[in-house]
């Protein structure tokens, strides 16, 4: 990607903010859809796609391009408030909370990928723990997930 934009510096700047739009809007979609179309999720594999989308908007910052990091904001702010803390998942059905962690949150696309998920097997738990992440991603246990997604159903009718 950055090969890429780098041929576009000779182009009138107009067009070559266009087309970084266009194609960071176009990898953000992409992303989304993916992560909407996947059958099976847990706190890890949300976790790595979080750390993916950081370093997207990093990349964008760095770009010259105002505001190009705004184009993964849909997806950064949902995998905010799935794993962006530890307690993220009991933040979710409180509408204020919610709304002071992640505000313009897509409670629609935060109730199909949380019916995805699925806690991360015990061996899994333990091998992770040496790697620093395990104690602060949320546990989505079956029981829990399921009651975050009646109140979140609950609301949205």
């Amino acid at each position: 990607l950055r090969v890429t934009f780098m041929c576009l510096t000779y182009l009138p700047d107009a067009i070559r903010e266009a087309v970084h739009f266009a194609s960071c809007s176009h990898v953000a979609a992409v992303l989304l859809r993916a992560l909407l179309a996947a059958p099976r999720l847990n706190a890890y594999s949300l976790h790595r796609r979080r750390l993916d989308v950081a370093c997207l908007e990093e990349f964008a910052d760095g770009c010259g391009v105002a505001d190009l990091r705004l184009t993964f904001a849909e997806l950064a702010t949902l995998l905010e408030a799935l794993v962006g803390a530890p307690d993220a998942l009991d933040a979710l059905p409180d509408a204020a909370e919610r709304a002071r962690r992640v505000p313009h949150l897509d409670v629609a696309k935060v109730i199909t990928v949380l019916g995805r998920c699925h806690d991360v097997p015990m061996l899994a738990r333990v091998k992770g723990a040496g790697g620093g992440a395990a104690h602060e991603l949320p546990k989505f246990d079956r029981k829990h997930v399921d009651r975050v997604l009646r109140q979140l159903r609950a609301e949205q009718s």
